[in-house]
């Protein structure tokens, strides 16, 4: 069984054991997956490391090491779930912030968040997407090109 599959033996609603319980480690498999794990196996990666964990290990992370960019590829992956694209809007203030930081990995993680949850705002509530967007387009004249093609 591969560290991202459901382990048919946990309850349901239990997080499942069939991937590493810490999170350094869950990040650096899905990273290497190179793939967004199933909604399933999100919904019980979040429930074992909700959002404010992952994002005070990133800010914890030194910046450009593999463990920021691990944690940053976990986040942007798990982001392209069904969870993960339900916490977008309750994600946006570590967005913002991330937006500031010093890290060129952090910023450019910041800029897809915010480019995915300004589509669903453009969607659900075209009004309230101008934070978004102004974000954004200040991210697009950033030092660092990653982040500014991120943008």
């Amino acid at each position: 069984m591969s560290a991202m599959d459901v382990d048919p033996r946990d309850e349901p609603g239990a997080p499942s054991t069939s991937f590493p319980p810490d999170l350094f480690e869950l990040a650096s498999d899905v990273a290497m997956v190179g793939a967004p794990p199933s909604d399933v196996v999100a919904s019980q990666i979040f429930q074992m490391h909700p959002l404010p964990d992952v994002f005070a290990a990133i800010g914890e992370a030194d910046e450009g090491s593999k463990r920021e960019a691990d944690l940053c590829s976990f986040l942007d992956r798990m982001f392209q779930t069904g969870p993960g694209k339900a916490m977008l809007a309750s994600a946006m203030p570590y967005a913002r912030a991330g937006m500031q930081a010093d890290s060129p990995r952090v910023r450019q993680l910041a800029c897809t968040q915010l480019g995915r949850a300004a589509q669903q705002v453009v969607a659900a509530a075209p009004e309230d997407s101008a934070g978004c967007l102004t974000s954004l387009v200040d991210a697009v004249g950033d030092e660092d090109s990653g982040v500014a093609a991120a943008a």
